[in-house]
């Protein structure tokens, strides 16, 4: 849309030329400055129309009366929203990839094509029952990491988009984080009933839900020391907020 703006500025300073003197005789004799003049108000008009329309078009919200926004504050808010779908598309990818390894995909009969061969490798004197407990165990290590991940991701991007200013509103985030780690959980169990060669089971819930509050218990920590830190040289971060 810019580009024809663009263009139609351009064709409007030609005819504005045109109607000059050292255009205003044609080829054949004809006078035709009048209808250059005309035809360059016209296209004077359609541009700054295009101009004030679609400016913010190609970044940000059109600026018209209806939507009560204007041109400055569209422009504002465009980026900002950007920026909250980047923080929050990584959410979305690791929840799409533990709802796929929720499938027939992440079945132990599958796990156990390559992770069994390395325990072999790793362990080569290990009875199979070792192998297989070792290989259980790798398992709900990966529900407990997957969680642990998914929190963090989660806390971030709420972080982020609520930005907590005082440690009630940084335990405020990291609780909101969990809530929704947690409920996810739930609900990757629940999918799991439809799945063949899976199982739903409350412990792995639980499992899950221990990664996402290991992880965010040991960000909030951090987050508090550093605060506390640089709380130090400056009391006006006590303030509540």
């Amino acid at each position: 849309m810019r580009k024809h703006g663009l263009r139609l500025v351009g064709w409007t300073a030609f005819l504005e030329k045109c109607s000059r003197a050292p255009c205003k005789q044609a080829p054949n004799g004809n006078v035709l400055g009048a209808e250059y003049a005309t035809l360059a108000i016209s296209f004077e008009a359609t541009a700054k129309t295009l101009s004030q329309t679609y400016s913010v078009v190609d970044g940000t919200w059109p600026c018209s009366a209806a939507t009560g926004l204007t041109c400055t504050r569209a422009r504002q808010q465009h980026p900002a929203m950007l920026r909250a779908q980047k923080h929050w598309l990584p959410v979305v990818l690791w929840m799409g990839f533990i709802f796929a390894m929720s499938t027939s995909l992440g079945t132990a009969e599958n796990t156990s094509r390559f992770i069994e061969p390395l325990l072999r490798w790793l362990m080569p004197h290990s009875p199979p029952e070792t192998i297989a407990f070792a290989h259980f165990l790798i398992r709900k290590c990966g529900h407990f990491s997957e969680y642990a991940v998914l929190a963090l991701l989660l806390w971030r991007a709420a972080g982020i988009t609520l930005k907590p200013s005082s440690p009630t509103g940084i335990l405020r985030v990291a609780g909101v984080a969990l809530l929704v780690a947690t409920a996810y959980a739930a609900t990757d169990e629940f999918h799991q009933c439809f799945v063949p060669g899976r199982t739903p089971s409350l412990g792995d819930v639980l499992i899950d839900a221990s990664g996402a509050l290991a992880a965010l218990a040991v960000v909030t920590l951090w987050r508090g020391r550093r605060r506390q830190a640089g709380c130090k040289e400056d009391p006006a971060c006590h303030a509540p907020g």
